[in-house]
Parts: structure tokens; sequence; C-alpha cells
């Protein structure tokens, strides 16, 4: 089971925090027992959601410093939430099927840790080599 780590720390701690929270949710989906569907169903409701206002800070911040590569990566988040989205929509429909469940939550903590270790960590590379950026605007969101 994936969890939270220091090595995946961008250094901007918005970011981070926002990480920080997706985790612990994401980790709820690995609860497998029947009477805790409604503890899964609320933390699928929530990344789905959180994941939105998350993926607005980091395109933000893409944005403002003129991030080159902001357009793909707002693919992926595109396609982040759209797989929450379906994986959400297919556990519903199999309350009871573990498989699916198990299925979800390596999807979604696998990708999530390869966006922060690759895309995000890419990100945090060019803020810090940008002398646009003062390192106490990364702090103050």
């Amino acid at each position: 089971m994936l969890q939270w780590n220091p090595m995946l720390e961008t250094g901007i701690r918005v970011i981070d925090d926002q990480h920080r929270i997706i985790f612990e949710h994401a980790e709820l989906l690995h609860d497998r027992s029947i009477e805790k569907r409604d503890r899964v169903q609320g933390a699928l409701h929530f990344l789905g959601d959180y994941a939105v206002t998350h993926f607005d800070t980091e395109e933000m911040f893409m944005e403002r410093y003129d991030y080159p590569n902001r357009q793909s990566h707002k693919v992926q988040h595109d396609g982040f939430i759209a797989t929450v989205r379906a994986l959400k929509q297919e556990y519903e429909e199999n309350l009871e099927d573990f498989l699916s469940l198990m299925k979800m939550t390596k999807a979604v903590l696998q990708w999530l840790e390869m966006h922060i270790k690759y895309d995000d960590m890419d990100f945090n590379r060019f803020l810090k080599a940008s002398v646009l950026v003062r390192p106490e605007e990364t702090r103050m969101y």
C-alpha cells in the first residue's frame, strides 16, 4: 500500500498539503469490509471533488509562471478525474465486488505516485530554476 512519504514532497507547501489530503482519502479505498461501504463511497466522492480543487491550484501556479508543459500536465489531470469518475461508477454498480475496489485503489495510488514523482517534480524543478519565483510565493497559498 503506497503511503505519503517525504520523497513525494514538491517543496510547494500548498501542493504538498493537498497531496497529503488526497493520499489520506485514497487510503480509505483500501478498506475492504462491506460495513465500511459508506466510508469508501465518501472517499470516492471526496477524491473526485478535491482532485478538481487541487488541480486548479497546480494549474494556477503553472499559468502564473508560464510553465511550458502546462497543457500536457492538464491533460493528465483531466484523465485522472475521468478515471476516478469511471472507477466510482464501477464501484457503485458492484458494491460488494472487492476486486473492483482493489483495482480502483491501485489505479488511484499508482497514478498519484507516478504523477507526483515525475510530472509535479518536473514542474517543481522549473519553478526553482525560474528567476521569477521567490521561495516565499510557493508557501503562502
